[in-house]
Formats: structure tokens, sequence, C-alpha cells
């Protein structure tokens, strides 16, 4: 079915009109309507937070002002809105949800016009991986940056990076290694390269938050050093020849004919037209589809990497068939309304500019909600927005990240999973933390972080820490990730975890 070309525009605005947070309330407006809600919404701050901020469930279930765990009023105009325990449960199915929908949105809409995009520009694999292909992998840390610097001002922005550097390694490799179903023999050069680039974005991160202000020159410096690793990865392949070092995984052949089912001719044919059909035959075919594409989150660091299925299949060739019957097929039993909305309404990816646009103005809305109701969480149970931010929504944007390692892996490709891991979180620091802090500091306001010496050294120490122990451990192991290896990993980020709310209790 065809939908009008532009009706995603007219659906869309509407949703970001009550999305976006209002700068109209804070002038002076003649009406008989009460506009004092919407003021002090433009002037809110949350208790958890470190700055002002708008906040779209403070005009809904009124400001939070906690002195404790649950201990909190939620206040509008003097009037209580809502119990803390049910305020909580909301915030936190809010939270869950945006997780999800950020995780379809990036898979399913904006890395496909990523996708188009980089066949566009005829860019080679590994530049593609490096730019356009590791922007989609981490579109929701890079929005949470933007939201936490412009909209809803708090070091959250920060410690969501941090937490997804020390979650990708412990838990992203940690979970590969227990899930691979296999020993995973890896290549010691992808990780010395992206484990070199990525010591030098935390020391650059250390070192620019150390006087608790981003100057604009340090956030450019951020920038450039993403720029030097795409120019290292556009020469990569030529550096790794010099080095000696053969591409691991170009091709994976199952050289075994396995049965492939399918549909019988005399039944299940339903809508089927009576067109003319072929006779049985018996044939083995290749199949071939590009894992890179199946599993576009999993590899931002390696060229294409095919999967070559061979398979021995009862072929029956069907010619005609309804359009009606095959659409009613592929219509889910339950309907997510915002999934349906997006299936209807968004471009086609023949327009991948346009697909482009929607999907960012999209990934916006959702990361402020699932923002906003972060802070709202750690304002209810008076944690610090830091707090947050290195566990929950870190966690949260990271879990695709982790499936599809682990589905990688599970193919042998031990490369690939820890490259994803370690390599986005060059993205992440460099571009993640540096074009918000760029963006800012060119519209002419400051970037601060008043608590930065305080808080952010020692979850920096344990980044460290646990980068230095990942590496020992691979080293030991020669290079071979075992099952192990996997529950040590993961037990070290449940030693995080508490660390990180203990800290924060006391």
């Amino acid at each position: 079915m065809k939908f009008p070309r532009f009706s995603w525009m007219r659906l869309l605005v509407p949703l970001l009109s009550h999305a976006i947070p209002l700068t109209i309330a804070s002038q002076q407006v003649h009406s008989s309507v009460d506009f004092s809600a919407w003021e002090a919404l433009s002037h809110r701050k949350l208790s958890a937070g470190a700055g002002e901020s708008s906040s779209i469930l403070a005009l809904v279930f009124g400001e939070c002002l906690c002195t404790g765990a649950l201990d909190c009023n939620t206040e509008v105009d003097g009037s209580s809105v809502i119990p803390p325990a049910l305020d909580l449960l909301i915030s936190f199915i809010i939270m869950l949800y945006m997780f999800k929908l950020l995780g379809s949105m990036c898979d399913e809409y904006f890395v496909q016009s990523l996708s188009s995009i980089s066949e566009a520009l005829n860019l080679s694999p590994d530049v593609a991986g490096a730019t356009f292909m590791a922007a989609g992998s981490s579109a929701p840390e890079l929005f949470t940056s933007v939201m936490a610097t412009f909209l809803i001002v708090n070091e959250g922005g920060v410690g969501t990076i941090i937490g997804s550097a020390i979650f990708n390694i412990l838990v992203i490799v940690g979970a590969t290694c227990l899930f691979a179903g296999q020993a995973l023999k890896i290549c010691w050069y992808p990780l010395a390269r992206d484990t070199t680039f990525y010591v030098i974005a935390i020391v650059m991160m250390t070192l620019f938050l150390l006087d608790e202000e981003i100057v604009l020159w340090e956030s450019l410096l951020m920038i450039i050093g993403y720029v030097g690793y795409c120019t290292y990865m556009k020469y990569n392949d030529w550096i790794a020849a010099k080095l000696g070092v053969e591409r691991s995984t170009p091709v994976l052949d199952f050289h075994d004919s396995v049965p492939l089912p399918v549909l019988p001719v005399d039944g299940g044919t339903g809508g089927l037209s009576d067109g003319p059909r072929s006779a049985p035959s018996s044939r083995k075919s290749s199949l071939e589809a590009p894992v890179g594409h199946m599993m576009r989150r999993a590899s931002t660091h390696f060229g294409e990497l095919k999967f070559r299925a061979k398979v021995h299949t009862e072929t029956t060739l069907i010619q005609e068939a309804s359009v009606e019957d095959k659409e009613g097929e592929e219509e889910p039993r339950l309907y997510d309304p915002i999934l349906v909305l997006w299936r209807r309404t968004m471009p086609s990816d023949d327009h991948y500019w346009l697909l482009f646009t929607a999907s960012v103005l999209w990934i916006g809305l959702l990361t402020y909600l699932m923002v906003d109701a972060c802070n709202r969480i750690g304002c209810l149970l008076n944690l610090p927005v830091l707090v947050m931010g290195l566990i929950f929504l870190a966690a949260g944007t990271s879990v695709p990240d982790a499936l599809g390692s682990i589905a990688v892996a599970r193919h042998g490709e031990g490369d690939m999973a820890v490259s994803n891991a370690i390599g986005s979180n060059v993205f992440d620091i460099m571009l993640g933390l540096g074009v918000p802090w760029t963006l800012k500091l060119a519209m002419g306001k400051e970037v601060l972080f008043p608590t930065a010496n305080e808080e952010l050294p020692r979850y920096i120490i344990i980044l460290v820490i646990v980068l230095a122990l990942f590496l020992f451990s691979v080293t030991v192991a020669k290079c071979v990730l075992n099952r192990l290896m996997g529950v040590c990993l993961l037990g070290l980020y449940c030693c995080y975890i508490v660390y990180a709310l203990v800290m924060a209790a006391t």
C-alpha cells in the first residue's frame, strides 16, 4: 500500500511540538489562559541535576523535590499530582519503552539511511564503518550527550559515555565469551589498533575535564582526533598488509548441505492465484547475504562480511501470489502503535536523505524522553544524575550492541565482536562528547562541569582499570576468549554496579 510521500511530516510535527521544551513561556504573555505551569517548566531544576533543565515529565507529574528515596513532594502550583511510588513505576516504564523504540529506530531506519548514504558516496567499507555505521551504532549515546548538553543540562551525558564504555568491555565482551558456544581466537592487530585510539580518547577526555570547563579548542581537538581515526581506517588494509596481518574473517563458508523447508505444492497456499507453477525439482543453491547488513550494529569497524551458506533445497517455484495475502501474512498479531506509525509514515530508503532527517528527529525526541525519565528516576530515588547515566542510560543504550556482538560471536567472529565493543567507545568519547560541546561553545555558551573533580575521576580510573584488566586477561589467554573470561568480566561488572550504588548512597 502506498502512502503520501510527506505524510510522515504531518504526523511528526505535532508530536515534536509537544516534546520540544518551550521557550516562549519565559516571555510575557497577555492571555486569559494560565501559563504558570509552563513558565515554571522553563526554569525547572531537578534536585538530582547539575544545571537548569526543561522537563516534560515535571510538567505532567509535578516538580520532583526529594530529600530521600521516595521521600518526595511532586507538586504543580502547590497541588500534589501523583504518589512517588507510582511516579517511579511510570518513569521506569517510559524509560524502558524509550530504550525499545530507540533500538528499533536505529536498527530499522537510521542505520539503513546511513548505509544508503555510504553507498551513494562510494565510501570504502572501512571508512563507512568508522563514520556512518559507527554513528548508527552509537546514535543513542550521541543523542543522550546532546540532550544532556543543551536541554536537560547535567553530567548525565558524560556519565552515559563513561558507563557505556565500561559496559561495552565488561558486558559485551563478557557475554560474547559466555554465549558464543565456542572459544574465540582473536587477532592482535584490530585489538591493538582500537585500544590505542581508545586510550588516546580517554586521555583527552580526562585532561579536558580536570578544570571543570571545556573550551572550544578542546572540543575541536576531540573531533580532529576522530577524523584521524577515520583517516587511519581508510589506510587500515594497507597498514595491516605492511605489518603482515591478514584479515581474519573475509568469508564464512558452511559446506555441509542442510535442508531448507519450502512451501508445499498442494496446501497452505491461501490466497495464491491460479498462475503457473513449476514442477518440483531438487537442486543445490548458494544463498549469500551480507552479515554486515543483517547485524549492522554488531560491526562498525570491519568491511562487509559475507555469509555464504550452501543449502540443499527441494524447491517449488510459485510465480504468482496475491499481494493482499502476502501483506496479511506479514501483519503482526500484536501492535505497537509507534512501530505501526513508523511503518506507515517513514520514507523509504530510496529517499535516504529524507529518511535520515526523519530518523534524526525521532531519535532526538525519543532520547529526550528517555533522559527526562531517567533523571526523574534518579530524583525519586535520590541518586545523582551521573550515577543514573553510568548505570541505567549506559546499559539501556548499549544492549543492542551486546546482542549484535553475541550474534556474530556465535559464528566464530571474535574479532568483530571485540572491535565493536572497543571501537565504538572511540566514537562515543571523541564525537559523542566533542560534537555537542563544540556546538554549544560555537553558540557562545559555556560548557561547565562544576562537580567533575568530585565524581568523574574515580569512574575514569575504573574505566582505565577495566581496560587494563581486559588486555591483561587477553594476553594471558594468548588472544583466546573463553567462558571463564566471560564469567570474570560479568562478575566485575556486577561489582562495579554495587560500588556505584554504594558510593551514591554514601
